[in-house]
């Protein structure tokens, strides 16, 4: 079992060094995906979500409501850029909260979902940070991502 994660962990452990210089054994956090879940059946690869400026909006407002949903007492910082990249087979969403940026990292095979905070708020620094540990790196129209979080939590009530 151990085999199958190792490069899977590896990447992650790699994307946090590069965000998050003062790496500590609590900085990856695992959590459930019950939106991630049902988008799974739905799609080949967690970079299908990155194939497109609407697909990325929409990897957008799934992990960032997923994200409030495991963490409401932080806030999430709409006034500043929101990425998304992919790495291998990996999709990720970095955005700004009261705690600084953080990364949400989405794989689908297996099924994981990781965040960890980054120590800027500085989204120069994200940017360069996700371009250093990525194969692709897209800012995410602010206008896209609220038409798709909206249609998101329509269609969730």
């Amino acid at each position: 079992m151990m085999k199958k994660n190792t490069p899977f962990l590896l990447i992650i452990l790699c994307m946090l060094l590069m965000i998050q210089p003062s790496f500590s054994e609590n900085a990856l956090i695992k959590f459930d995906s019950k939106m991630m879940s049902s988008v799974s059946s739905q799609i080949n690869e967690a970079t299908d979500l990155t194939l497109t400026e609407d697909y990325r909006a929409v990897l957008a407002a799934l992990l960032t409501l997923e994200f409030q949903v495991q963490e409401p007492d932080i806030a999430i910082d709409f006034t500043s850029p929101i990425y998304a990249s992919k790495s291998g087979t990996m999709a990720a969403v970095s955005f700004n909260t009261t705690r600084g940026y953080v990364l949400v990292i989405y794989q689908m095979n297996p099924l994981t979902t990781y965040y960890s905070f980054a120590d800027s708020s500085d989204s120069a620094v994200a940017k360069a940070a996700l371009e250093m540990s990525s194969d692709d790196v897209w800012e995410v129209s602010y206008q896209l991502y609220l038409e798709k979080l909206t249609l998101l939590v329509q269609q969730i009530q």
